[in-house]
């Protein structure tokens, strides 16, 4: 049976394969053409003399025209990669007219970041256990994972349960998460005001995503991967709902007016990084609602009669 970790690492093989495949073919399309030039050029013509290689003919070499003319046509130009400016565009008008204040930021491995009011910060509330786990692991290195360690990280991101977010955090305090900030250039990230109160911006947590891979010790990595991608049915709204049938590794964070959810999407041969942050929201479905409709406009398929 495939876990959802084997799942990942195996969308991952294969997007290497890919690249490998591609690069092949463009080294043997090369030396297939330098080889037909090359057999073109007589023998003796390097000793040509300069008025004589003004004057000489080149001889017709009917079959080598052939064959270049059967090589395959440059492919056409690929589609711009998503979000295009103009997502990011339609994404920024949707949250322009939602209540409430909404800051969205993505980014790509090039590490680009665009949004809306991406740098603005709001409490995290359960969203920081994405980073309370990345900073445990990294605590950890490559060692064994310790077995109670392990038994308060899954019903931490699985379920957002608190009780063991507040047990990690007594485990390895503030000063492993600011580390984590300072490798993961979270510059606006800052827990003076308590766990669950801690600032974050949208910026900072795509940074935080679209670099998981890396920031992750690799012995660990595939067991954190599996958590994000595995939480629980009645939490995957907004990213995974917006989305559906991709790679989506994810944390949400929710309480009162406050709707948050950031995550880590595979995009053809691209990992894209996005964040939503909400707050005063009339309702919790409003929020979730938000952050969905910001995600499909900037990676996922938007209905016509789509109000949000």
């Amino acid at each position: 049976m495939t876990t959802p970790g084997g799942a990942i690492a195996a969308r991952l093989r294969a997007v290497t394969r890919s690249r490998t495949a591609a690069v092949t073919s463009l080294v043997t399309t090369a030396a297939i053409a330098l080889a037909i030039v090359a057999a073109s050029v007589p023998a003796g013509s390097a000793r040509l003399s300069e008025s004589a290689a003004a004057t000489a003919e080149p001889p017709a070499r009917l079959a080598d025209l052939g064959t270049l003319a059967a090589l395959p046509a440059p492919a056409p130009p690929s589609p711009p990669s998503r979000p295009t400016d103009a997502d990011v565009a339609a994404a920024r008008e949707f949250a322009l007219d939602r209540q409430g204040t909404v800051s969205f930021a993505v980014t790509s491995t090039r590490g680009f970041v665009r949004g809306h009011e991406r740098t603005r910060t709001a409490p995290s509330a359960s969203i920081v256990k994405a980073p309370l786990l990345i900073a445990a692991l990294r605590e950890v290195g490559d060692d064994p994972l310790p077995a109670d360690l392990e038994a308060l990280l899954e019903p931490m991101i699985r379920a957002s349960d608190n009780a063991a977010a507040v047990a990690v955090h007594a485990r390895i305090g503030d000063a492993a998460i600011v580390r984590l900030a300072d490798r993961a250039q979270l510059s606006r990230l800052d827990t003076a005001a308590g766990l669950f109160e801690t600032r974050v911006a949208a910026s900072d947590l795509a940074r935080l995503f679209v670099n998981l891979h890396e920031l992750l010790p690799s012995r660990h990595r595939g067991e954190a991967e599996a958590l994000l991608a595995g939480v629980v049915p009645w939490q995957r709204w907004g990213l995974p709902a917006a989305l559906p049938g991709r790679v989506v590794m994810f944390k949400g964070g929710w309480r009162q007016d406050i709707v948050h959810q950031a995550g880590v999407v595979l995009v053809g041969e691209r990992r894209v990084g996005i964040a939503v942050l909400t707050t005063g929201n009339p309702s919790q479905a409003y929020g979730r609602a938000t952050v969905e409709g910001v995600a499909r406009r900037l990676l996922g398929r938007v209905p016509r009669d789509d109000s949000g």
